[in-house]
């Protein structure tokens, strides 16, 4: 025996290690990209605080993402929640549908295993732990990802030999979509839900195959369908259903074998043990998941005891029907009455239901695969599309398959425990394909199936002869390379530093609800924006808001939704007040605010929406200057941003909007509104400050003088005696600029006397600075160090360092 003949038997172990160095080379690259622009913007210079839930101080995240996604989002920031309070399950989030919050019905498995490498990670590094959620949400796929091919590996090694355990390891390692979520840097379930497919599929490919004797296997096999249940019931209600329509294929080949061949028939093998494993396990996990105060409801989107009854249906039509099937023994007729009896409560509940249940995965998740840049769509038509040519090259390949696996079906080449293997394997995969026409998310589980079969029809002609198996070890090979494309990080391609627009939007995201988040009342702010805008801000500054993309906020939604489509200013506060809203927020590269008020009325001109859109707020709203920071590419990006007040006087009013329009650079619009005040309220202090502040921003210093020469005698009679104190620093901020320190200096003091956190809040970074500066100017500072310190924090660092 040669050399080469002595190692081949290794080989697989070869593959493996490659294919585990292949997994921890993209989550390097990931994990670097990660820091990299988490560090951006800012990111490097937030405070560490190790009590805060997500280490970070004031509650907010750094983590950027390469995509905004909702999902990935709320996995870290309940994660967070739930090791902060100490619990182990988590049924009520207070992210959306503010005040209130609202009950959440998402497994918990996953949020353990976020929890569970992020409590390493604190270990192992020393980091607070909420910032460690942060960095295994990075690490927790890959992770997953390196179990999964270890022990699928050494499994198929163990019972199908070096060939089979290879080429599984290489398929599970560079397929797409199935590599793709557990490689991506975004987290998800989808990951841990993919990797119990596999084990929902391979043991029963490997028992049929080979007719291992027992049933663990099957046993096993129906803990994984279970578990799959748990966490993510469409995909696995489907895979029970192929794998029950791969076992009675199965059994319909071996009509004809004599009864006295050595072969078992398929009579003999354990599907109740199977479905009664998995549906226990399902039962269980709903136990687990909901009791004592959930038990109750039909919410089949979520794992269901009918899911458990309708699998127990299935294992009894396998059981009675496969003899049939195999040996032509007619079962007892009540008995298989009852066995799709069993299934008849889940497909009535499917129909009365009003949610739907296993056949209605989110929107937010139709999509192959998380890796950034995959695109949505409806169905696997739509998304051909717009698909990357490698994408399609990846995903289509392994439908190569179908060619042998239907020959094997057909021509029976290998033993009949073999093509038995194949039928089993090919039930999965046909149903999967089916669906996946219709919802592309059913699709990200076929590379586990995939891989299964691949399995079994490797066995299956593993004994004809060498070149038969060369050839599909090569075209497998082949088959990897475009996968491996797919998945392999864009920014690992020499693209260096720069930033996408998706990174861009995310940074900004990040520093919008930094800022608001720092000017949030001590209750916390909550704002009305656009869904994906709303996650975000909660995500990174802990904002509550109304509407999400989650599909289990319909009260929320709805909220959102009339609110957008009032159509006059006291049902807007009214309900807003409602709501306890106290920001506004709509950025330019998200219109669905618009989408909201459509959705509300058919006159979507007349309501909220609209009267923002022409600068004509309701006077209980007042517009806040924010400024995106600096960076390339943000281009014509904007951000508007409207806190709930007290109701204004009408003078205020224009006087706030005016002072708006100059520091946001619009003066145009900033001289229309001076021009109102003018004709309008010749006579109000407010409309004074403001037409003052236009004229200094425009460089008309006649205008200017005019203005501060009439306003100097309200002045002397006491007429800023009832100004507010955002007024007051206005004022201060006109004198000061029109060359009247005396006055001005009053002013500051008066201001930096009354000042607190509330009032603090109330000024625009702007504002604040300069009303900072001139209170240096004149030798003065809050006398209070801590609210001094307090004010100071509200500065971002460029204008912090100049103090």
């Amino acid at each position: 025996m040669n050399l080469f003949s002595r190692l081949r038997p290794l080989v697989w172990i070869v593959v493996l290690l490659g294919a585990c160095a292949w997994v921890c080379r993209i989550a390097a690259v990931n994990l670097g990209r990660a820091e990299t622009l988490s560090n951006l913007g800012g990111g490097d210079t937030i405070a560490t605080a190790a009590a805060s839930p997500t280490g970070y101080a004031g509650g907010v995240r750094k983590l950027v993402l390469p995509e905004p996604n909702y999902e990935s989002l709320q996995w870290i920031a309940q994660t967070q929640e739930m090791l902060a309070r100490g619990e182990w399950r988590l049924r009520h989030i207070g992210s959306d549908n503010a005040p209130v919050g609202r009950p959440t019905f998402a497994p918990s498995p996953y949020r353990w295993w976020l929890g569970a490498v992020a409590w390493a990670d604190s270990r192992l590094s020393g980091r607070p732990l909420g910032q460690s959620v942060e960095r295994a949400a990075v690490l927790a796929g890959p992770l997953l990802h390196l179990l999964l091919l270890a022990s699928t590996t050494v499994y198929a090694a163990r019972y199908l030999g070096p060939l089979s355990a290879g080429l599984l390891a290489a398929a599970l390692a560079f397929g797409f979509p199935f590599a793709g979520n557990f490689l991506s840097p975004l987290p998800g379930d989808r990951a841990l839900a993919q990797a119990l497919a596999v084990w929902m599929v391979l043991p029963l490919v490997v028992t049929v195959g080979t007719r291992q004797r027992g049933r663990g296997h099957f046993v096993f096999a129906g803990l994984a369908g279970g578990a799959a249940l748990w966490i993510d019931v469409g995909p696995a209600a489907l895979l029970i259903f192929g794998c029950t329509l791969g076992g009675l294929l199965a059994a319909g080949l071996q009509r004809g074998i004599a009864r006295d061949t050595s072969v078992e028939s398929g009579a003999a093998l354990p599907w109740r043990g199977w479905a009664w494993a998995g549906a226990g396990t399902s039962l269980l996990a709903y136990v687990v998941e909901y009791a004592p105060n959930h038990l109750a409801g039909w919410r089949l989107e979520w794992n269901h005891p009918l899911y458990a009854l309708a699998w127990l249906g299935a294992g009894e039509v396998l059981y009675w029907g496969s003899p049939w099937l195999a040996e032509g023994r007619r079962p007892g007729w009540l008995r298989m009455g009852l066995a799709l009896g069993a299934l008849g409560p889940l497909f009535l509940g499917l129909l009365l239901a009003d949610s739907p249940g296993m056949f209605g995965p989110a929107a937010h998740t139709a999509r192959l695969s998380l890796l950034p840049g995959t695109n949505n769509a409806g169905n696997l038509l739509e998304w051909m599309f717009h698909a990357p040519n490698t994408q399609l090259a990846a995903l289509f390949l392994p439908f190569a398959l179908l060619v042998p696996a239907g020959w094997c079906l057909w021509a029976r080449p290998a033993s009949p425990a073999s093509c038995a293997a194949v039928a089993v394997g090919l039930g999965p995969v046909l149903v999967l394909l089916v669906f996946t026409g219709w919802h592309l998310a059913f699709g990200a589980a076929l590379g586990g199936v995939w891989a299964a079969l691949l399995v079994a029809l490797t066995a299956a002609i593993s004994n004809r002869s060498r070149a038969a198996r060369w050839s599909l070890s090569v075209a497998v090979a082949l088959a990897a390379i475009p996968g491996a494309v797919a998945v392999w990080p864009i920014t690992a391609n020499g693209a260096g530093d720069a930033v996408t627009s998706v990174e861009l939007e995310a940074l900004l995201q990040r520093d919008l609800a930094h800022w608001l988040a720092a000017r949030a009342p001590e209750e916390g702010a909550v704002v009305l924006a656009p869904p994906a805008m709303t996650s975000a801000l909660h995500f990174y500054g802990g904002i509550r808001g109304i509407g999400t993309p989650d599909p289990g906020n319909r009260e929320g939604f709805a909220a959102a939704v009339r609110l957008c489509a009032a159509t006059s200013a006291d049902e807007a506060e009214l309900l807003a007040r409602k709501r306890e809203i106290t920001h506004v927020v709509r950025p330019s590269w998200d219109p669905f605010l618009d989408e909201y008020a459509r959705l509300g009325t058919s006159q979507p001109e007349k309501t909220l929406m609209a009267w923002l859109h022409r600068w004509l707020p309701p006077r209980w709203l007042r517009p806040v200057p924010y400024l995106l920071p600096q960076a390339d590419g943000i281009g014509n990006r904007t951000v508007v941003v409207f806190e709930v007040t007290e109701m204004q006087d009408q003078a205020g009013a224009l006087a706030r909007l005016g002072e708006y329009f100059v520091e946001m650079g619009r003066l145009d619009d900033a001289g229309q509104v001076a021009l109102v005040l003018s004709r309008e309220f010749p006579d109000d202090i407010n409309g004074y400050i403001a037409r003052a502040a236009v004229a200094l921003a425009r460089g008309d210093g006649a205008e200017v003088g005019r203005v501060l020469l009439t306003l100097r005698p309200v002045l002397d009679r006491g007429g800023d005696e009832d100004l507010p104190w955002d007024r007051r620093v206005a004022l201060a901020l006109v004198l000061a600029q029109g060359r009247q320190p005396e006055l001005a200096k009053k002013q500051v003091r008066g201001c930096l006397t009354a000042a607190d956190q509330m009032r603090l809040r109330q000024l625009s970074t702007v504002g604040l600075f300069r009303l900072l500066v001139l209170g240096k100017a004149f030798g003065m500072q809050i006398e209070d160090p801590a609210l001094q310190a307090y004010a100071y924090g509200l500065l971002p660092p460029d204008m912090r360092a100049r103090f």
